[in-house]
């Protein structure tokens, strides 16, 4: 909708604004009003700026902390870390130590089993009874008879250390007499 215009004595033409402002005073007071209002976004502004600031040095001091939290803790993991593998190195070369002295202490005990069983002698086909009471005399006569015959047990000092029959046949249904066992001391 137009509004009539008004010229005064200098020529100027006053014309009325939209929606109701008015030319002239009514338009200055307009102007600072609008004036106040930039001048209260531009503080609010500059107040939500500030604190979203404020909140960021918050945040940034929270990651800082939580950084350097995470620094020690990394720090502490790597230290423990460390340990371990020296820890494992120790176990490992405790384990290979251990490995080689069962290694020599089962070389060891084989030896032992086979000289240990070089003294045993068994006696085979001797009849039950030939012995007598003392069966540790017949045994040594036995082998003093047998094996000087042939001299290579001359110079040789036989020591029994026990002699016995085994006490079980392997096989009873044979006919066959008991072994004699002997253990020699040298």
């Amino acid at each position: 909708m137009l509004h009539d215009s008004t010229v005064d004595g200098s020529g100027i033409q006053f014309v009325p604004q939209k929606h109701g402002e008015l030319n002239g005073s009514g338009a200055l007071t307009s102007g600072l009003r609008g004036w106040d209002l930039v001048q209260e976004t531009l503080s609010q502004l500059s107040q939500e700026i500030k604190d979203h600031f404020e909140t960021s040095e918050a945040n940034e001091n929270r990651i800082q902390c939580t950084c350097s939290n995470l620094e020690a803790k990394i720090e502490n993991l790597t230290q423990h870390t460390l340990d371990l593998e020296v820890g494992f190195q120790t176990l490992q070369s405790v384990v290979q130590e251990n490995v080689q002295e069962v290694s020599r202490l089962k070389s060891k005990l084989e030896r032992f089993e086979n000289n240990a069983r070089r003294n045993n002698v068994r006696i085979l086909g001797v009849k039950e009874g030939l012995e007598g009471s003392d069966i540790k005399t017949f045994v040594l006569s036995l082998l003093k008879n047998y094996f000087l015959r042939d001299n290579w047990m001359d110079n040789m000092e036989v020591e029994i250390q026990r002699v016995h029959r085994d006490p079980f046949k392997q096989h009873p249904w044979r006919k066959n007499p008991l072994k004699i066992l002997v253990n020699l001391l040298s």
